[in-house]
């Protein structure tokens, strides 16, 4: 069995060990059952210890990174969820007791540090009018509502979703990914989210998978000329660094286009992030426009675009995990 660099359907996972700090390839080798791994990027293969195939592929919980600013966190009123349907024909308001997820976030017009989330939350069912979707707004929800009600239809195993989002936060700015610049909070932030969503995990519920980032920010960028300027970098380099500190160096990234109306400098973003997803066949570029007429203002959206979005989002990342399928040697 030959390798990708990570795992789709039944025959490959990531594996994560209980302080989610080592990462590695799993191998599943049908016609003996048993299973192989192999550290980090790269490396031999060598035998799991004391895991079977078969429960590994049962155990092994995908998990999503959705991280971003006020557009990830999202602005859809969940008074108006009962309104949607789901893949099994339930309403979009019904409990998922099936999925797992954990939101982290930052104010950004507070004064504190945003690598340090105002919630670090634990993994939980998502039940909409309960779970905290949105951080400090309970009545608002995003896209992960329907990205995780059609990622349990499309994907293997049992799945999870980690949110992080800072409002207002540019990728020049708080977004910077150069360690070196002291204004990047929000960078720091979602990295230790990342390590704290990985602990939890790990110790909680075993074995799991990195599997994807959904990126949806560039509205702040758009604003200004010179961040407009820079973002094109920023984000290839902001994307290189999420993917180093999962071990997943070829880790789905799904960019949501950004639409600021009143912004001189969005078509500079825009070209920007449809740049980034051309140059690397791990990435797509999913296109909002269809969602204009379901904004909110000059760059929210309201309900039925997060519902949208969410769909898109887990048909576009379905495809993409699908892409990098391993053959048979």
């Amino acid at each position: 069995m030959s390798f990708s660099r990570r795992g789709v359907v039944d025959q490959v996972r990531r594996v994560t060990d209980h302080k989610g700090v080592l990462v590695f390839e799993v191998g599943v080798h049908i016609d003996t059952g048993t299973a192989t791994h192999r550290d980090g990027c790269g490396g031999p293969s060598e035998p799991v210890e004391g895991y079977s195939a078969e429960v590994l592929m049962r155990r092994t919980h995908e998990l999503y990174i959705l991280t971003g600013q006020s557009n990830a966190g999202g602005n859809g009123l969940v008074s108006e969820l009962s309104q949607f349907k789901g893949e099994r024909g339930q309403t979009l308001d019904a409990p998922q007791n099936n999925v797992l997820f954990s939101v982290h976030y930052h104010d950004g017009n507070s004064q504190t540090n945003p690598a340090d989330p105002l919630v670090n939350g634990a993994f939980e069912p998502l039940v909409p009018g309960q779970t905290e979707l949105n951080g400090g707004h309970p009545d608002l929800f995003g896209l992960e509502v329907s990205f995780l009600d059609r990622m349990q239809a499309l994907r293997p195993g049992p799945v999870a979703l980690m949110k992080y989002f800072v409002n207002g936060a540019s990728l020049d700015g708080p977004f910077n990914p150069d360690p070196q610049v002291e204004d990047g909070g929000a960078c720091r932030g979602l990295l230790s989210s990342i390590d704290a969503a990985a602990a939890w995990l790990g110790a909680h519920d075993g074995p799991f998978a990195w599997k994807g980032m959904i990126w949806f920010q560039g509205e702040t960028d758009a604003e200004h000329a010179a961040m407009a300027a820079a973002y094109q970098g920023n984000l290839a380099r902001l994307i290189a660094r999420v993917r180093d500190h999962t071990g997943e160096c070829d880790l789905p990234v799904l960019i949501y286009e950004t639409q600021n109306r009143t912004a001189s400098w969005t078509p500079i973003v825009q070209a920007a992030q449809a740049n980034v997803a051309a140059s690397d066949p791990e990435i797509t570029l999913v296109d909002t426009t269809p969602q204009i007429v379901n904004m909110r203002d000059h760059v929210h959206y309201n309900a039925p675009a997060h519902v949208a979005f969410g769909k898109e989002g887990a048909t576009q990342m379905h495809e993409l995990l699908l892409a990098g399928k391993v053959s048979q040697a």
